[in-house]
């Protein structure tokens, strides 16, 4: 698994505190596919990025089986916790940006889905830096 550095033990959490410590940047926004997969950043949570728009690592597909990079739905507001790759890209702090590792979660109306909580936007800081309780695995 990917993410193994960031679940729990009996396999059943994801390490939210110490995914947020991992991140170089934590943001708000949406993917726009075009021919690369770029992120419009909407509120910074985390990290010194200057640009409103930043490149995603890419899906790595053959046939019908992808791996890495992004498979997240265009346009929805998603929470990204990402780490700056040596190629100027970003990607999930697990290095797998799909739905099999918990790294991106829902927005909607200002609150964050976190599954067995919902964190209003403008406590994310917050909230983060209090070393959350693990989250269930999707």
């Amino acid at each position: 698994m990917a993410c193994s550095s960031f679940v729990s033990a009996d396999g059943r959490a994801f390490q939210l505190g110490e995914a947020y410590q991992s991140a170089d940047l934590v943001v708000i926004g949406q993917v726009v596919y075009g021919t690369k997969p770029m992120l419009k950043i909407k509120t910074k949570i985390k990290g010194v990025e200057k640009a409103n728009e930043i490149e995603l690592t890419p899906s790595h597909c053959q046939g019908t089986a992808c791996s890495g990079g992004f498979s997240v739905a265009p346009k929805v507001d998603l929470l990204f916790l990402l780490s700056h790759q040596k190629n100027g890209l970003y990607d999930s702090v697990t290095g797998n940006g799909n739905y099999s590792c918990p790294v991106v979660y829902e927005v909607e109306k200002d609150i964050v889905n976190f599954r067995n909580k919902k964190i209003p936007v403008k406590s994310l800081e917050k909230y983060f830096q209090s070393k959350p309780d693990p989250v269930p695995l999707y």
